[in-house]
């Protein structure tokens, strides 16, 4: 039995960028396990794959699919590489999720891509939700962009939960 990190290995060096195709279409499989090795090992071969991670977000994206986990998959991806030919389909992509805890994943990626702090209000307007994983993915998501706003929308989360 390999170890994930052995796994992702054995991926990258015995197929190399011709993973991909089949990595992204396990990013869709039923098994959390599945896809979350999947995108590892997608994370390990994006740099060298970021063309053919953008023409798939591009195509996803424009085949306009409901609440298409794929394509936020390849956000992350994409935002990772710092991708600003992205930005645009991000900033779009709020009317194609019906799941609310979509909406700060996609905020982190133009975070992470704009380093724009008007997102962080945005995003502190999750931090406070009563769905207890969205108030976490927010969270994780403003520590995205180094900043004193970030410490203090941190800050004043914390002495809020501690009072």
């Amino acid at each position: 039995m390999y170890s994930r990190e052995d796994l992702i290995k054995k991926i990258v060096d015995e197929k190399g960028l011709q993973a991909i195709p089949n990595l992204i279409e396990l990013l869709d499989d039923e098994d959390y396990e599945v896809r979350e090795l999947a995108r590892d090992a997608l994370s390990v071969m994006a740099p060298e794959g970021k063309e053919y991670l953008l023409q798939e977000f591009k195509r996803r994206f424009n085949l306009n699919l409901q609440d298409d986990t794929v394509l936020l998959y390849l956000a992350e991806l994409l935002s990772d590489l710092n991708c600003h030919e992205i930005v645009e389909n991000l900033k779009m992509m709020f009317n194609k999720f019906s799941d609310e805890r979509a909406f700060p994943l996609i905020l982190e990626n133009l975070l992470k891509i704009t380093k724009d702090e008007s997102y962080l209000d945005i995003l502190k307007t999750y931090i406070d939700s009563d769905e207890g994983e969205i108030e976490e993915i927010s969270v994780m998501a403003i520590t995205e962009l180094p900043s004193r706003k970030t410490l203090d929308i941190l800050l004043e989360k914390y002495y809020k939960t501690t009072n």
